[in-house]
C-alpha cells in the first residue's frame, strides 16, 4: 500500500486521461478497484496509470492505495497506461492532444504508429491525428471537440472567412450531424469554389436557417438553375406516378438525354397498373424532355 497524497505529488508525464471511470464510492471505501501503476524502471517511479483514481480516493478521504510496479521502457510504459485505461476510440480530443503531448514528452514520436490501436481503435498516426486537430480555427475545434462535425468534415471548412463560420456555429446546433455537413459543404462551394462575398453567403445562411429545410434551402441557392430543374421534374413524376410502384430518374444533374424507368411486378394486375402510370406519362413527355 502506499500514500494517495504521496503518490498524487510524484511527476505527472502520464496524467494523461481525464474522462476515466472509477467505481462506485462505496467499492472504492473497500478498497475495491485495479491498483494503481508505477513505472519501476524510472528513478523516481512516477504513477503510469491511475491519476483520476487518485484524485477521487483523496476526494474520499482515503489515504492508501493498492499499487503495481511496472518495468519496460517508455513505450512500453505508455502502451501499459493505454490498455489499462482501455477506451481505444472513445477518448476527448483534450485526453489525445495530453496523449499527443505525452508520446513527445516521453521521445516516443518514431513509435508513434505503434500505440493508434490502443488509442483511436485503428491504424494510423496518434500525433498526425491531433495536428489536423490544432490546425483548425479554434471555432472549428469547438464544433469537432463537442461532436458537432467530424475532423474531416471540419478541415473542409477551415478556409471558410471566420464571419461565416461564426454565423454557420449560431445555427448548427438545431442541425442534424448529416445537415451540417451538408451546409458546410455547401458554403465551400459557395465561399471557395464560387468566390462569392463572405457578407452575401452569410444572407444566404440566415434565409436558409429560417427555411423547414436548411440543406435544401441553401442548394437551391446555390444551384438555382438544378434546384428549379428538380423541382419540376418531381412535379411531373408525382403527379403521374405517385402510388404507382415506377421509378423515374432523370440524368446526373439533367445533364443527358435519356430518363430511367425502373420497376417490379409480382402478378398481372401489378404490370397493367404500371404500365398504366406510363402511358399517363407519356403524354407529358414534351414537358420532360424540356428539362434537359
Amino acid at each position: 500500500m502506499r500514500s494517495v497524497s504521496e503518490l498524487l505529488q510524484s511527476p505527472a508525464d502520464f496524467d494523461l486521461f481525464s474522462e476515466s471511470e472509477t467505481p462506485d464510492e462505496r467499492l472504492l471505501e473497500h478498497g475495491v478497484h485495479a491498483p494503481v501503476l508505477l513505472w519501476a524502471r524510472a528513478k523516481d517511479r512516477p504513477v503510469v496509470w491511475g491519476w483520476t483514481l487518485l484524485r477521487r480516493l483523496s476526494a474520499l478521504g482515503i489515504g492508501e492505495v493498492a499499487t503495481v510496479s511496472v518495468w519496460g521502457d517508455g513505450a512500453e510504459a505508455l502502451a501499459l497506461a493505454l490498455r489499462a485505461e482501455g477506451r481505444a476510440g472513445a477518448y476527448s480530443w483534450d485526453e489525445l492532444r495530453r496523449i499527443g503531448a505525452g508520446i513527445r514528452r516521453l521521445g516516443l514520436t518514431r513509435a508513434d504508429a505503434q500505440f493508434a490501436e490502443l488509442v483511436m481503435g485503428r491504424r494510423g498516426s496518434v500525433l498526425r491525428e491531433v495536428e489536423r486537430f490544432e490546425a483548425l480555427p479554434e471555432v472549428l475545434r469547438t464544433t469537432v471537440r463537442d461532436g458537432m462535425l467530424d475532423l474531416k468534415t471540419a478541415e473542409r471548412g477551415a478556409g471558410l472567412p471566420e464571419s461565416v463560420l461564426g454565423v454557420f456555429v449560431e445555427g448548427a446546433a438545431r442541425l442534424s450531424f448529416s445537415q451540417r455537413r451538408v451546409i458546410l459543404g455547401l458554403l465551400y462551394e459557395f465561399c471557395v469554389l464560387g468566390g462569392r462575398p463572405a457578407g452575401e453567403v452569410i444572407g444566404y445562411m440566415r434565409t436558409a436557417f429560417a427555411d423547414p429545410d436548411p440543406p435544401a434551402a441553401l442548394r437551391a441557392l446555390r444551384f438555382p438553375r438544378l434546384s428549379e430543374l428538380e423541382r419540376r421534374f418531381g412535379e411531373i413524376r408525382d403527379r403521374n406516378l405517385s402510388g404507382s410502384g415506377v421509378e423515374l430518374q432523370p440524368p446526373p444533374g439533367f445533364e443527358g438525354s435519356a430518363f430511367q424507368v425502373r420497376f417490379g411486378f409480382e402478378t398481372r394486375a401489378q404490370l397493367l397498373k404500371r404500365l398504366e402510370a406510363l402511358q399517363k406519362l407519356e403524354s407529358r413527355c414534351d414537358e420532360l424532355f424540356e428539362l434537359l
